[in-house]
């Protein structure tokens, strides 16, 4: 399967590295590794900076790591845009994969409706509409509300 698969890693997270590694060989996948940005070491001023829109959107005000993971993505975003790739897989780096993840992301990009723009990819997950089924476990699921986890997410260019 030629699927580009971007890791979000933090430096100084080298045990998650190597589990990711391991993970996505016995699947058959190889990964470029995108550095997470570190909102914890984000100076005050810089946070704020980042973070200009309506912070009541929120539940609670965004922790600098929470700000991190979203510059990270947004870098993902990026790259997947600069290298014009039809879709790739973001992953962050304490995701766990079923023993037969290359089989179901097969299906999932062979049957996926063809405007999707962003399927996040979870276990047992309730509040929604099945609008694909790949097989007997595996759905793909038009949620009411948008999942926050974003452990793992197949990402359109579009």
């Amino acid at each position: 399967m030629n699927l580009p698969v971007i890791l979000i890693n933090l430096t100084e997270s080298r045990a998650r590295l190597e589990h990711s590694q391991h993970e996505l060989a016995r699947v058959g996948l190889t990964f470029e590794r995108l550095e997470a940005v570190d909102g914890r070491k984000m100076s005050k001023d810089e946070l704020e900076k980042t973070t200009i829109w309506d912070k009541s959107a929120f539940f609670k005000p965004l922790s600098p790591g929470e700000v991190g993971c979203y510059l990270s993505h947004i870098a993902a975003a990026e790259k997947i845009v600069r290298e014009n790739w039809p879709y790739a897989l973001v992953l962050e780096d304490d995701f766990r994969l079923t023993p037969h993840f290359s089989d179901i992301i097969s299906l999932v990009l062979r049957d996926a409706p063809k405007e999707f723009h962003i399927i996040k990819l979870q276990g047992n997950m309730s509040g929604g509409e099945a609008i694909v089924n790949l097989s007997s476990d595996h759905k793909i699921i038009r949620h009411r509300s948008i999942p926050s986890q974003t452990v793992a997410q197949l990402w359109s260019l579009d």
